[in-house]
C-alpha cells in the first residue's frame, strides 16, 4: 500500500531510491480515518440528518488521502496560470551536527527570524525573498542551502558528489584517515544527493583536533 498510494516514493534515499516508512503507517491512518467516519455517522443520526449509514473505506484510499494535502500539492492545479511550488515534504531533511543531528523549521515569521538570529543570519531574515511564508516556499531553494550550512558550523566539511568519482568509497577512506589521525568522524549523503558530510565528533582538543580536519580537508577536498 505504501507503494502503490506513493508514500514510498517521498521517502526516496540519498540515491533517489523509494524507501517504506518503517511502521504500519497505512493501517494506522486507515483505523483513525475509519474511526472518523464512524464518529461523523454517530454525529449525523444523533442531529436527526440519518437513521444510519454504511461506512465503506479502502486502506488505499486512506493512504492516499493522506499523503495529497502536502506530498501531491504540486499536482493539484495544473493551469497554466498556476504558482508551482515545490512540495512541503520535498524540502524536509536532517541536518548532521558535530554531536547529532537535528531537524528544524519555523512556521510564522517570527519563528523564522527568531531562528536565523540563533544562527547568526540577521541579514537572511532581513531578505524580502525570505520575510514572509510565502515568499519563503517561493525561494526555498535559495533558503535551505543558507540554514543548512549555519547549522553545519566550523566543525564540518561538506563536498560535493560531483567531485567524487566513488562516494561510499571515499566516506570509508575519510573515515580511515580521521581513524589513522587519531579524531572522529562520521559522514553523511545529503538528501538531495548532492553532497556529502564529514562531522568531526572528537572531543574538542585544539590544536590537534584542528590539524586533523586540515589533513582531512586536503586529503579529500
Amino acid at each position: 500500500i505504501q507503494a502503490a498510494s506513493g508514500l514510498a516514493s517521498v521517502q526516496v534515499d540519498a540515491s533517489g531510491n523509494p524507501t517504506l516508512f518503517r511502521t504500519l503507517l497505512c493501517d494506522k491512518v486507515t483505523s483513525l480515518t475509519a474511526a472518523q467516519a464512524i464518529t461523523a455517522a454517530l454525529f449525523a443520526r444523533e442531529r436527526g440528518h440519518a437513521e444510519g449509514q454504511h461506512v465503506v473505506l479502502a486502506m488505499l484510499d486512506a493512504a492516499v488521502a493522506f499523503l495529497w494535502p502536502d506530498s501531491a500539492m504540486d499536482a493539484t492545479l495544473l493551469d497554466d496560470d498556476a504558482i508551482r511550488t515545490a512540495t512541503i515534504g520535498s524540502n524536509y531533511s536532517v541536518t548532521p551536527l558535530a554531536d547529532g543531528f537535528v531537524s528544524a523549521g519555523s512556521v510564522t515569521d517570527a519563528e523564522f527570524q527568531g531562528m536565523c538570529r540563533a544562527l547568526g543570519l540577521p541579514e537572511v531574515a532581513e531578505d524580502p525573498r525570505f520575510s514572509t511564508t510565502a515568499a519563503r516556499m517561493q525561494h526555498i531553494a535559495d533558503l535551505l542551502p543558507l540554514v543548512r550550512d549555519a547549522f553545519a558550523g566550523p566543525g564540518m566539511l561538506k563536498v560535493a558528489t560531483a567531485d567524487i568519482e566513488d562516494v561510499e568509497r571515499w566516506r570509508r577512506a575519510a573515515r580511515a584517515c580521521a581513524r589513522t589521525l587519531g579524531v572522529s568522524c562520521s559522514t553523511s549523503i545529503s538528501t538531495d544527493g548532492s553532497f556529502v558530510w564529514i562531522v568531526d565528533t572528537s572531543p574538542v582538543t585544539f590544536p590537534d583536533q584542528v590539524r586533523a580536519r586540515r589533513s582531512i580537508d586536503q586529503l579529500f577536498r
